[in-house]
């Protein structure tokens, strides 16, 4: 028997741009991405509270992918994810503001 899952995150499969820009909203979010390139990822959410979390869950493939974080609503970064590998960027809200950390730590 499966458990019902009715405080499960809310889960959402972006499609790969070279530029996405994301609003998640309050609570806990996460995306799944399968990179091809290059991704600049902003996220926009002016009525962030303090405490939502977003996730960024992303591929690789066979080349090795950078990540910059930017947008009206986070504070800058760039990440590089290994070839043939993924990471987790797991941001959370803070005074108006997503501030990542990176998941496996390659920075």
């Amino acid at each position: 028997m499966r458990l019902k899952l009715n405080n499960r995150a809310r889960v959402r499969r972006v499609a790969y741009a070279a530029t996405v820009t994301q609003a998640p909203g309050s609570g806990d979010v996460t995306l799944l991405m399968t990179l091809t390139g290059a991704l600049t990822f902003n996220i926009v959410d002016p009525f962030c509270q303090d405490g939502d979390r977003l996730e960024l869950v992303a591929a690789a493939g066979a080349a090795e992918r950078v990540v910059t974080i930017g947008g009206a609503n986070s504070v800058a970064a760039t990440f590089t994810i290994p070839a043939n590998g993924g990471a987790a960027i797991k941001f959370v809200c803070n005074a108006g503001k997503y501030y990542p950390s990176f998941s496996p730590d390659v920075a």
